[in-house]
């Protein structure tokens, strides 16, 4: 049996032991490829909306995010490598069984075209030169197709400018104005302090950091010579999204779970290679060098891959629940963006460097990102208070998006059913069901939404009648909840806290107030303030709806909200030291339109809008 122990015992402190690292991802892909079949890696059965052909073009193409930078370096080989070299020759070749075929509209492979350019750049001594002019000219004539088909109007207008990009570099023809056309969509996308959307839509997650501000800084490096003012501003954005983004990863490493497409697991730390290869030292070197490097170690010790050591499908264990439809078997190798870094020679500073932990304030609200972020003192547990995004044609896409809070320590669950609540795992959200039914309703879109310095603010209507205005107020590892809930029928609802794991050392506690669980991942919980509540549990979801554990249990409240104004307030909480936590819990006050918090000795006072009906304008607070 596989124990991975050369991944597990790498201490990932080197620009060799990357090296090594990047050998033994890729290494376990040398027993799929086929002579007879070249270009096309077939790694399993399940289903995509694009055909199974593309998904084996898409598992052969992205390895190449690490063999590219792998083999820029002249003294470093891989013995498969030709195998690459003749899939890329073939795949091209319309005259060939194995032909890629032609593009079209969206199509996936336009996705996959990426890496393709990128490595055509960084290897061109020991593969673009090697081609024959034929395979060259077939190699660009598949490439520049997408400038002829649409394409979705996100970050996949990057794809085509790194194509135009590379033809460019290579001497080949390419469309200077389709470039500056995707440039133009691509900066209709910028919202402030580094943050864009990931095209015209409520999306904020992690392409921004792996996907548009990635290419960027990738465009920068390569094209700043002939691009020079395009250049400087996407380093410039990029150096200022870094001192939020930073915010986002905990002591281990690990970033906040949230968003779609969390199957590509350590593209979280891609954004930080990109920084050290664009030469952009938006942090000390030693800070950028230990967020990449932290990042990976915390993947290597976690149940991510197959017995053939492959990477599987799901996030820290293998979990088919949460994917997308466009998650294929090879499409994990995303993961590889990362090894960007090693394209860096020995002497670059980022290698020279000695790492260094970011020094960070325990709260920092980043409206333009649409997140309030907290962490605890040492950084242990990470969490992301958010509003305000929604993400249309995804699975499970309140889940990934509308929670009202997400933890690097206990993640985040994706339901398995719509009937009954212990399937729906609805966890860190507020749940609302009609007496009588079994079908509740969370957060999906709001109405209105507002990042203040101390709180989250959103308003949202799961019904016509029914109106929910809910402000979220961080006092870490604790959080206060207010729900005020104009209602014209009668409902039932369940405000639930933090996951946790459920293992045989679990020990859960129930109170008349409170419901808790204990386990050696740390200590989840809610507490009944003020409201209709009815009930306190802990609830046992279906196995395989969390993203970081495979069995969690859920404290839960319940309640009746009935016709009119309703009031509900609750705390919750999710702390990796549990000693007299339950006991030392936040003291709330309600007095008017002032809502009191007290805790460890500190008083913290927030003042709820005039309420009209929930019609407020978005606005956004300063940091604290």
């Amino acid at each position: 049996m596989n124990d991975f122990s050369e991944l597990r015992n790498n201490p990932l402190k080197t620009r060799s032991d990357l090296q090594k690292l990047a050998k033994d991802l890729v290494t376990p892909l040398a027993s799929y490829f086929d002579d007879n079949y070249p270009g096309h890696l077939n790694l399993g059965s399940s289903g995509t909306v694009y055909p199974k052909a593309e998904q084996e073009v898409e598992a052969f193409l992205r390895p190449l995010w690490a063999i590219g930078p792998l083999l820029s370096d002249s003294e470093q080989n891989l013995d498969f490598f030709d195998k690459f070299r003749m899939g890329l020759v073939a795949g091209t070749d319309p005259a060939s069984s194995a032909y890629w075929g032609d593009l079209h509209d969206t199509s996936q492979l336009m996705v996959e075209e990426a890496s393709i350019a990128l490595t055509l750049v960084l290897t061109k001594p020991r593969l673009w030169d090697q081609l024959s002019q034929v395979e060259q000219k077939n190699l660009h004539d598949w490439l520049i197709q997408i400038n002829y088909y649409h394409l979705p109007d996100n970050n996949w207008h990057y794809f085509r400018v790194l194509v135009n990009m590379s033809m460019s570099l290579l001497g080949m023809d390419y469309d200077k104005d389709m470039m500056n056309y995707d440039f133009s969509a691509i900066d209709s996308f910028y919202v402030d302090q580094g943050w864009y959307t990931d095209g015209s839509v409520d999306q904020q997650d992690y392409y921004v950091s792996w996907a548009i501000q990635f290419y960027g800084l990738v465009y920068a490096k390569l094209y700043g010579d002939r691009d020079p003012e395009r250049a400087d501003k996407l380093r410039q954005r990029a150096a200022k999204f870094a001192q939020s983004f930073q915010y986002w990863f905990d002591k281990d490493g690990l970033g906040i779970p949230y968003g779609r497409s969390l199957i590509y697991r350590f593209a979280q730390s891609a954004f930080w290679s990109a920084l050290a290869f664009a030469g952009v030292e938006a942090l000390p070197w030693g800070q950028i060098k230990h967020l990449v490097l932290q990042n990976l170690r915390f993947w290597m010790q976690q149940d991510i891959f197959k017995q053939d050591g492959t990477l599987s499908l799901g996030y820290a264990y293998d979990n088919l629940n949460f994917t997308e439809g466009y998650n294929g078997p090879g499409s994990p190798y995303w993961a590889l963006k990362p090894f960007l870094i090693l394209s860096l020679p020995e002497d670059h500073p980022f290698w020279q460097s000695r790492e260094e932990v970011p020094e960070l304030k325990q709260k920092l609200s980043v409206p333009a990102g649409r997140m309030l972020v907290t962490r605890d003192e040492d950084g242990q547990n990470v969490q992301g208070f958010t509003a305000g995004q929604l993400v249309n044609n995804q699975s499970h896409r309140e889940a990934k998006y509308s929670k009202l809070v997400y933890s690097t320590r206990f993640g985040f669950s994706t339901p398995k059913d719509g009937i009954a609540l212990n399937e729906e795992a609805y966890d860190s959200t507020l749940a609302l069901c009609e007496v009588g039914d079994h079908h509740y309703r969370t957060r999906e879109r709001v109405s209105t939404f507002r990042f203040a310095k101390d709180y989250v603010y959103s308003s949202w209507e799961p019904w016509q009648d029914v109106l929910i205005e809910t402000y979220v107020i961080p006092v870490h590892p604790w959080h206060v909840r207010i729900h005020i809930i104009h209602s014209q029928r009668q409902l039932k609802f369940a405000d639930a806290g933090f996951s946790n794991e459920k293992t045989d050392k679990l020990r859960e506690i129930l109170t008349s107030d409170g419901a808790y669980s204990i386990s050696p991942r740390g200590l989840t919980g809610g507490k009944v303030i003020s409201g209709a509540f009815t009930q306190t549990e802990n609830l046992s979801p279906e196995p395989n709806t969390n993203l970081l554990f495979p069995r969690s249990v859920i404290p839960t409240l319940r309640g009746i909200v009935h016709v009119g104004k309703n009031l509900i307030v609750d705390e919750f909480v999710g702390a990796v030291k549990t000693e007299n936590v339950i006991e030392s819990a936040p003291i709330v006050k309600i007095q008017g339109k002032n809502v009191q918090i007290e805790y460890a000795g500190k008083t913290l006072v927030v003042k709820l809008d005039d309420l009209t009906a929930g019609r407020l304008e978005t606005t956004s607070g300063d940091n604290a």
